[in-house]
């Protein structure tokens, strides 16, 4: 399990990711994930809405959403090649 420091990098570097690719959280994402954690929670979207503000926590669900869709970008976008070594090893 990686440690704080290990995580901090892993979340610095992809919001330079995010930022460089131009990948951003919009109202309807945010809506999206509140709507997944009302289901989860088995409470209504407004007040799980309702209970992240009072936590301040509406900025790490943005967060977590915007990791997500950098590592969805990573993944679609990823080229993975593989050395003649590599091939032979394998």
């Amino acid at each position: 399990m990686p440690n704080a420091r290990e995580r901090s990098k892993a979340k610095f570097i992809l919001t330079q990711i995010a930022e460089k690719e131009g990948i951003e959280v919009n109202a309807q994402d945010l809506k999206t994930r509140g709507q997944l954690l009302a289901h989860q929670y088995g409470v209504s979207f407004e007040k799980k809405m309702s209970e992240l503000e009072q936590k301040h926590a509406i900025s790490q669900v943005q967060e977590e959403v915007l990791i997500g869709k950098v590592l969805d970008f990573l993944s679609s976008n990823a080229n993975v090649e593989t050395s003649s070594e590599q091939a032979v090893n394998s």
